[in-house]
Parts: C-alpha cells; structure tokens; sequence
C-alpha cells in the first residue's frame, strides 16, 4: 500500500513539474520575442525549453508507454531514453551557464555553446551506457554536474558589481544556489537509497518519492527570480532613455528660452515667466536699452562684428548683475533689464557704470526705465520704459545731428 501511494505520488510529481516547466519555457519564449537584445534571457528561455523536453521523455517513458501497454523491450531503446533525458537536463543547465555568463560578463556564445554541448553529449552518452537499472542511479550520476553547473551560475550573479546588485539578481542568485544544493542532496538521498534499498526510512523514501515537487518549487522560485531581474534590466533601459530624453528636452527648452548669440534669455522666456520669480515678489525698476550704432556695425564691418557687439553689450551688463536682475534681449537690438528691488535712479547708476566698465570703444546705448510695484504693473511699465528710450534715442540723434552741423 506505502509502495503504491509513493509510486502514485512520484508520477503525479513529475507530471507536474513537465507542466510547471513547459509552461515556464512557453512563458519564456514569449517575453524572449520582446526583448531580443537581451541575449541572456533569451538564453535561459531555452534553458526551460530543454527542461521541459527532458521531463517530457520521463512522462513518455514511464507514464504515456505503460498507460498504453507500450514497454521497451530492446535495452538500446531502454538506454536511449536515459541518454535523451539526461542530455535535455544537462542541456537546461548549459543554457543557464551561458545565459548567465552573457548577463554577467557577455561571453561569446557561439563557441561556449558549442563546446558545452559537445561535452553535455558525450557525458549523456556515458550515463546511458554506464548507469545502473537502478531508479536514483541516473539521479547520482547527474547531481554533480548539475550541483557544479547551478552553483557556478550562483556565484556568478551573486558577485555582479554593487551598481548592478539588486533584488532581482540577488534572488536570481540565490534561487541558482538553493537548486545547486538541492542537487548534492539528490547524489546523497539517492545514493544511500541505491546502497541500502531495504533500509531506506520512510521520510526518505517520501523525498525519493516527492523529488519532482521539491524540484518543481525550487525551479518555479529561480524562473520567478529571472522575469524579476528581466524587468529590473528594462526598467534602467527606460530610466536611462528618460533620462536622456529628459536632457534633450532641457536643452531644446535651453535653446528655445535663450537668445543663441548673447546667451541672454529672450522674449519668448518673459512670456513664460522665466526669471520673474523675485520681480513677482517684491518693486523695481524696468529699463529698455537699445544699441545705437548696431545698423552702422553691421552696414560697414558685417553681421560677425554686430554680434559681437550684441555679446559685448550683454557680457558687460551680466558681469554686474545680482543673481535676481534678468537681462532679455527683446529683440534685434533691443534688451530688457529687470531689477527687482531697485528705483530707477539706482537702475540708470547700475547700467552707466557697467557700460562705462566695458573700456574702448564706448558702447552706445539709449536707455529708457520705469518703475514698477509687482507683477501686475511690470507689464504696464515696459511700455513705459520703451517710449522713454525712444525718446532718449532721438534726443541723442539730435544731439549727434547738431554736433555733426556744428562741426
């Protein structure tokens, strides 16, 4: 009767896990098909596929063929059995091996595939061979292959740099780990229970019986840990792309806020309110300044020396300024200061004694400001400030016209 319920146990055991890992290898495929450059998860997809493959000739062998009153009588066909099992387990644990190599440190598959299938082969051949009729033989003829295999990947996804340390490769790790130790108890129960078949106790018989349910648990934990760290490594790809997307948006906001010859922030930035965060706060002063000899620059020496008077104007204002004064360039040559703060008097003292600052030759300015109480009068003191330079501007002209007459 114990001997029927631990045969019944052991079949729907492995049922089970064939269904557990089948379902793991279709779920694998899936994700695999959306996230081709990652070669690693790719890798270990394969890895569940072949798991899956190899319970399937167990089921075959031991639970379809008997069900159906087929029995391989040929012991070649016997063997081919074991070989073809033991082959798609050793060839689960390649794919693991070489998928977590290519996360850690990106090997070259190609050839590590190659060479470990060529070894999975022939020591598959051998078990088949070699190993005993006895049920757990093929059991310890596997486990330190697979102990070795398991226990390598853990130590290599355990010991991935800090800046790539997180849950989902330390759980990925220690699932590797917990499989690896799973598989050097397996060489042990089972070799005890080949050397002493009739003296096995009974709590050991349940876990020779109950194997593929341990395993089954075990694998679901480490397939779990790999869709985690698949979906850590995508989320630092979109992270870093957002970030960078985030930069390229900074610097077409840079670019649409700011005038690209003087560096000065533009109109479009007033409008927005760029900059007016300590005007809204508190009184000032606005001043609109106009270069006066800007047209004759660009007439008789070009555009590249108009510039460069428009940067000059602005560098020599903006080495003077407090942290809270704004310079717009309004527009062709055209500047608006602001100076949160200031009366107008001390505005006009401020901007004669920084242009006086610039040395040789004089920069020519009309200057016209006003004052203004908070925000909702700045908009009202620029025009203001704009008529006033206007009227500086062809009083200057006058005096130019009258100098030049006299003269």
């Amino acid at each position: 009767m114990i001997d029927d319920t631990l045969t019944l146990l052991s079949m729907i055991g492995l049922a089970s896990q064939f269904f557990a890992s089948a379902l793991l290898a279709i779920l694998y495929t899936l994700l695999g098909r959306e996230v081709r450059r990652r070669f690693y998860f790719r890798l270990w997809g394969r890895g569940w596929t072949a798991l899956a493959l190899a319970l399937a000739v167990l089921v075959l062998r031991f639970e379809l063929m008997p069900a159906l009153g087929l029995q391989p009588q040929n012991r070649v066909v016997s063997r081919a059995f074991i070989g073809l099992y033991v082959l798609g387990k050793l060839a689960w644990c390649l794919f693991f091996v070489v998928g977590t190599l290519q996360y850690v440190q990106a090997v070259r598959r190609p050839r590590t595939l190659r060479t470990g299938a060529i070894v999975a082969t022939l020591y598959a051949a051998t078990v088949a061979v070699f190993a005993t009729a006895r049920p757990g033989d093929v059991m310890v003829w596997q486990s330190p292959v697979m102990a070795g295999a398991l226990g390598y990947c853990a130590w290599l996804m355990l010991r991935v740099p800090l800046s790539r340390r997180r849950l989902g490769s330390r759980f990925t790790g220690w699932a590797f780990a917990a499989n690896a130790l799973l598989w050097l108890a397996y060489g042990f129960v089972f070799a005890v229970a080949n050397a002493h078949p009739g003296d096995v106790a009974a709590p050991l018989a349940l876990l020779v019986a109950g194997n593929s349910f341990v395993d089954q648990m075990v694998g679901i934990a480490l397939g779990y840990g790999m869709v985690v760290l698949l979906l850590e490594d995508a989320k630092r790809e979109v992270d870093a792309a957002h970030a960078e997307l985030s930069g390229a948006h900074h610097e077409l906001r840079r670019s649409a806020l700011y005038d690209p010859i003087t560096g000065s922030l533009n109109r479009r930035a007033y409008e927005e309110g760029v900059g007016l965060e300590q005007a809204r706060a508190t009184f000032g002063a606005v001043a609109m300044m106009d270069l006066d000899n800007l047209k004759d620059v660009n007439d008789t020496q070009g555009h590249g020396a108009g510039d460069a008077l428009l940067r000059r104007l602005a560098d020599a204002l903006r080495g003077g300024l407090r942290p809270s004064d704004k310079l717009y360039r309004w527009g062709g040559d055209e500047f608006l200061l602001i100076m949160p703060g200031a009366g107008v008097d001390d505005l006009l003292r401020r901007v004669e004694s920084l242009l006086a600052s610039a040395g040789a030759p004089p920069i020519l300015v009309s200057i016209g400001a006003a004052p203004f109480e908070g925000t909702d009068s700045l908009s009202d003191a620029i025009p203001v400030a704009d008529s006033a330079m206007y009227e500086e501007k062809k009083r200057r002209k006058l005096a130019a016209g009258r100098a030049k007459a006299s003269a």
